[in-house]
C-alpha cells in the first residue's frame, strides 16, 4: 500500500502548489446509506441534503432520493447507470438457452424489471458481446449483499442495443431523474472483456482502438438524445496513458477518477501511473469538465484522507466543479458515510 509519504512525494514531483484556497464539494453514491459513522444522524437524507453538494443514486431509489430532495438539497443529483452491461439470469452461452423470467434483477442496468431480460435482450444476439467462439461474455460475481450476479457484456456498437439503451432512459427522466446520469464501467480498454474470454478475444472489437471508437460512438449517440442533460462516466480499466481520455471528453459533463492518486488499497499505482492519471485530471479540468475523485483507503487512516483532499484541492480554483469521497469500495459497496469525529 502507498503511503502518505509517497503520496507528498507524488504531490511535489507533479510540481503542485497546494494551497488552502478551499475544498472539493463532497460527493455520495450510490445507494441510500446503510451507516453514518462518526456523526448522529437520526435522517440519512436530511445528513445527505445538508453536507453533501453531488449525489448519485440508483433506480428504484426514488423515494429517498425525492426526501434528500425535501430535506432541502438543491445540488446535482444523477442516476446511475451502467450503459454496457445488462443483468440477467443464467449465465446463458446464446440466445438458444432457456430463460429465467421470474429471475429478480438489481437495479444498476437497464434490464431492472423481472422478465425484461427475457423479453426484450435474449432475442438479439448482436446486442451482446462475444468471445472468439460465439460465446457471451458475462461477469459473474457476488455483490457486497452476498447475492451471486450474472452480468452480461453489451455491445456498443449495436443499434438495438443503444436504441433500447436510450429509450430506457427517457423512461427514467419520466421518473424524475432529470439531473443527468452517472455511466458506470464506460471502459477505456478491452481488458474487463479479454479477462471473461478462455480464448482472449472479443469477436466484435479486436482490438483497443476498435472498442473505444465504438464506446466514443455510444457516448455520442446518448449526448445527441439528451443534449440538455448532465452526462458523468466512470472511465474503468485506464492504462493511464496522458490522452487517454480525450477521444471520450466531449460528449461527457464530468468523469470519476475511482482510484484517485494512490490507487486501490491492495492495488497501489505505480508512480508513471500516477502521472499519466494526474495528466489526464488536469486536461480534463482545462477542458471544463467536472471531477469525482476517489481516494481509497480506511477510516483509520486520516494522513491518507488530507494528503489526497489536499491533492484534490489543488484544482479548485479552476472554475469546473470539483467533488471529493474518501471511502473503500468494499465497504457495503459504498453505502457507508465515513464522518469525521
Amino acid at each position: 500500500m502507498a503511503s502518505i509519504a509517497r503520496l507528498g512525494t507524488l504531490v511535489l514531483g507533479l510540481g503542485l502548489r497546494v494551497v488552502a484556497q478551499g475544498s472539493p464539494g463532497l460527493a455520495y453514491f450510490y445507494k441510500p446509506p446503510v451507516a453514518v459513522l462518526g456523526a448522529v444522524a437520526p435522517d440519512p437524507a436530511s445528513f445527505l441534503a445538508h453536507h453533501y453538494q453531488f449525489i448519485i443514486l440508483t433506480h428504484a431509489d426514488e423515494q429517498f432520493r425525492d426526501a434528500v430532495r425535501r430535506a432541502g438539497y438543491r445540488g446535482p443529483l444523477l442516476q446511475y447507470i451502467a450503459p454496457n452491461e445488462a443483468e440477467g439470469p443464467g449465465p446463458y452461452a446464446s440466445s438458444h438457452a432457456a430463460c429465467d423470467a421470474h429471475y429478480p434483477t438489481y437495479q444498476r442496468t437497464v434490464a431492472d424489471r423481472v422478465g425484461a431480460f427475457c423479453r426484450d435482450l435474449q432475442p438479439h444476439e448482436s446486442w451482446f458481446l462475444h468471445d472468439g467462439h460465439g460465446r457471451r461474455l458475462y461477469d459473474r460475481y457476488q455483490s457486497a449483499q452476498g447475492v451471486w450476479r450474472t452480468t452480461y457484456e453489451m455491445n456498443p456498437a449495436s443499434r438495438g442495443w443503444r436504441d433500447y439503451l436510450i429509450d430506457r432512459l427517457r423512461q427514467y427522466q419520466a421518473m424524475g431523474w432529470r439531473d443527468g446520469f452517472f455511466l458506470d464501467n464506460v471502459d477505456l480498454t478491452r481488458a474487463r472483456f479479454l479477462r471473461q474470454a478462455p480464448d482472449d478475444e472479443v469477436a466484435e472489437f479486436p482490438t483497443d482502438p476498435a472498442w473505444c471508437a465504438a464506446e466514443a460512438a455510444l457516448l455520442g449517440a446518448l449526448r445527441q438524445a439528451f443534449p440538455q442533460t448532465a452526462l458523468w462516466a466512470n472511465l474503468t480499466y485506464d492504462p493511464e496513458t496522458p490522452g487517454g481520455w480525450d477521444r471520450y471528453l466531449p460528449d461527457l459533463d464530468g468523469v470519476m477518477v475511482e482510484d484517485f492518486a494512490l490507487g486501490w488499497r491492495r492495488s497501489p499505482l505505480p508512480e508513471a501511473a500516477r502521472r499519466g492519471q494526474w495528466s489526464n485530471i488536469r486536461a480534463a479540468h482545462r477542458a471544463g469538465k467536472g471531477l469525482l475523485l476517489v481516494a481509497q483507503g480506511g477510516r483509520e487512516d486520516g494522513a491518507r484522507r488530507q494528503g489526497t483532499l489536499q491533492l484534490a484541492s489543488s484544482l479548485v480554483d479552476g472554475g469546473a466543479p470539483v467533488y471529493y469521497r474518501y471511502n473503500d469500495a468494499d465497504s457495503d459497496d459504498y453505502r457507508q458515510i465515513w464522518w469525521p469525529r
